[in-house]
């Protein structure tokens, strides 16, 4: 039994008595795994005012899960359901925030926001009436990425970039420290951290973002070939006129040849870009004519964005909680809507080697198969097309992906074209 075979009966899985079921009949794969899986005949585990949050109209707040319908498996919580009928769970939980609303709550603390974005005000509003749990790590490996990453690893006050990056830190101190009983009373600030205070905390999560360079080295890998991979998307959408079903195996080929990494959400996004453009509205930030000034610092922003979920993933797999639920906050209407094109509907990792996956409510062997292209997705999956892959993904690392500047400059070209 293949750890495929499994996610598949769990995908299927409608009944908190299915998933057991599942649990015990593979519980010798399964005895050193978690499991969070979302089961809609459950009651919500999200407290009130978490929920009303993220249920709220016009907000920004999102959930990995698409529902609080959640029930959380590994062989300690079985057994102690046998014994007492009860289990106690402890989970946790965290928000994290895209680079735009670190900015966005760096102008609300600094009296600075001149702009109307409703849904900005309402969901800083909510938060400040609750003690949400906040967590910078997408933050902090995004502007990684941007501002040390490519340069300097040292920080210093003059540079642009490096200011932002702690201003915008120091603000969110500040936010967090905000007192939500004073708030709910008359909308005052008060502070429960010293402007001191916040400073120290600002320099060490810089400190320590510097330090660890190298815990990041495998997250910035797959940044770049996200990057890889969605220039290969953009190429054969616009350079072939072919049906979405040959662009996908065009775009089997790219990988195997050029990327050396399978990600299977976004091949099931692609083909439903491939069908219909206006469908995935991230990837029409990218088009034929105009002018590409930017391009790549654009491609690979718009690859952050892609790379969310797998940060949220990295996280939960972590196991600095016994259950991790993650949330981030973001304005970008695209991404909320990127977001909801692979439904997660669970979770399955081990204990401690840092292995996960994501199982998605739609069966993606059974997507590709009504597509027409079971066998292609079959060969895919072979020993000899995963050693290919393999040799690609090595060489791109040896080679610092140079092959990026090629593709993009293929991408170019074919974007000017008429």
């Amino acid at each position: 039994m293949s750890i495929g075979e499994i996610l598949y009966e769990l995908t299927e899985a409608k009944e908190p008595f299915e998933v057991l079921d599942v649990w015990t009949n593979y519980n010798h794969i399964l005895k050193d795994f978690k499991l969070i899986i979302n089961i809609e005949k459950y009651n919500n585990i999200f407290p009130s005012n978490l929920l009303n949050s993220i249920e709220a109209e016009d907000t920004d707040l999102t959930s990995y899960f698409p529902t609080g319908n959640l029930i959380f498996v590994d062989n300690a919580n079985i057994e102690q359901m046998i014994l007492n009928d009860t289990v106690d769970i402890k989970w946790d939980y965290s928000i994290m925030l895209d680079t735009n609303y670190t900015s966005y709550i760096d102008k609300f603390i600094n009296n600075e926001m001149n702009f109307n974005l409703e849904s900005v005000y309402k969901t800083l509003d909510i938060l400040l009436q609750e003690n949400f749990n906040y967590d910078y790590t997408f933050y902090l490996i995004e502007n990684y990425a941007n501002i040390f990453d490519s340069g300097s690893k040292l920080y210093s006050i003059k540079n642009d970039g490096h200011i932002a990056l702690y201003k915008n830190l120091f603000s969110l101190e500040k936010f967090k420290s905000i007192d939500s009983t004073y708030y709910k009373k008359d909308k005052s600030f008060i502070y429960q951290l010293e402007e001191s205070e916040a400073h120290l905390k600002t320099s060490a999560l810089i400190t320590n973002l510097l330090e660890n360079e190298n815990s990041l080295e495998s997250i910035l890998e797959t940044h770049k070939a996200m990057t890889l991979f969605l220039i290969g998307v953009w190429k054969i959408q616009f350079e072939s006129k072919a049906n979405a079903k040959n662009k996908i195996k065009k775009l089997m080929d790219y990988v195997t040849k050029k990327v050396g990494i399978y990600f299977e959400r976004e091949f099931m996004i692609a083909f439903k870009y491939f069908e219909k453009n206006n469908s995935v509205s991230m990837l029409n930030k990218i088009n034929k004519g105009g002018k590409h000034n930017g391009l790549l610092d654009k491609i690979e922003n718009i690859a952050w964005d892609f790379m969310i979920p797998r940060i949220m993933e990295i996280h939960m797999a972590n196991g600095k909680s016994n259950y991790f639920i993650p949330f981030i906050l973001s304005h970008d209407k695209k991404l909320k809507e990127l977001l909801q094109q692979f439904k997660v509907k669970g979770f399955l990792y081990h204990k401690s080697n840092f292995e996960f996956y994501p199982i998605s409510f739609i069966n993606t062997t059974e997507f590709f198969e009504e597509k027409g292209l079971l066998n292609e997705i079959m060969d895919f999956g072979i020993l000899e097309a995963q050693k290919e892959r393999r040799e690609t993904i090595e060489r791109n690392r040896k080679e610092r992906f140079q092959n990026i500047e090629i593709e993009l400059k293929s991408l170019e070209n074919i974007l000017k074209s008429s």
